[in-house]
């Protein structure tokens, strides 16, 4: 009976601090880019601006709902809820930067779609600080509506 709780143990003390040692991605691992910061990494790159238009270093995600999106979005952005990541991130492989939006200031959908990019292997993703709406407010372009 002792022989068995001894192997436990050891069992237990040699592979229970692996198990910890993976990286957990947390509000800590998000970078937040105001929209000029945001422009700056896109300047020069305009492949990059046009989203699937083009390949380029940076794109823009917008991770609001699709009638949001169709409201009006930043230029060249692709759309990707956050329902729909693992399933198309991989698109997002071409790029070097990826830039979430959500609509406002501190979107909880918009980290949360960061740390999930982040999760699925993608090394430099930043949140745009003020969304959508920053973006707006800063008078950078954007594409209208249809609805």
């Amino acid at each position: 009976m002792q022989t068995g709780i001894r192997l436990i143990t050891i069992v237990a003390l040699v592979f229970l601090p692996a198990w910890g040692c993976t990286k957990s991605i947390s509000d800590r691992d998000i970078v937040l880019v105001d929209p000029p910061q945001a422009l700056e990494l896109t300047a020069g790159k305009k492949k990059g601006v046009l989203g699937l238009a083009g390949r380029g270093e940076t794109a823009f995600v917008d991770c609001r709902p699709k009638h949001a999106f169709a409201a009006g979005h930043i230029e060249g952005a692709i759309h990707m809820p956050i329902a729909e990541a693992p399933r198309e991130h991989e698109q997002l492989n071409a790029y070097t930067v990826i830039i979430v939006y959500g609509t406002t200031w501190n979107d909880p959908v918009a980290q949360a779609m960061s740390k999930r990019l982040m999760d699925l292997g993608h090394k430099d993703v930043r949140t745009l600080r003020g969304g959508y709406e920053g973006w707006v407010d800063s008078e950078n372009p954007v594409v209208p509506g249809t609805e």
